[in-house]
């Protein structure tokens, strides 16, 4: 029976984790006692849970997501790249260089499937894409 007990604690603190993680997931600036609430415990263990979960790396940092629309970004482009021949390493260096010098690239990543890299931009309107593109 104890460790039918045990078991059953370790599930629900579990399960307090996993529920905390997805609400900062939501909205990373809600206070331990909203979060309490929400989640039904209380906020003693919502802060604990919270410093386990990021002693264990499941929450590296806090960020901000910008309203794109308010900053005048129209266009948040997904393009998927692939190579005729895989590049040397001079026009690896040369590529890497031009993406760091492009301040509308957010992300870009080697890939695997019908394309070999992809990339994640942001434009003011067409005109700017079509200039970029």
């Amino acid at each position: 029976m104890v460790c039918d007990s045990k078991k059953l604690a370790r599930g629900r603190k579990e399960e307090v984790k996993r529920r905390l993680l997805f609400e900062l997931i939501r909205c990373s600036r809600r206070s331990d006692k909203e979060l309490s609430k929400v989640i039904g415990c209380t906020r003693a263990t919502v802060y604990r849970r919270r410093k386990e979960l990021e002693k264990e790396g499941l929450i590296r940092e806090y960020t901000v997501i910008p309203d794109l629309a308010k900053m005048g970004y129209e266009i948040c482009a997904f393009i998927f790249l692939s190579w005729r021949e895989h590049p040397n390493e001079d026009e690896l260096a040369i590529g890497r260089e031009w993406l760091a010098s492009v301040p509308n690239i957010l992300f870009c990543s080697a890939g695997e499937g019908l394309a070999t890299n992809i990339v994640v931009s942001l434009h003011k309107n067409f005109a700017d894409f079509f200039f970029f593109h």
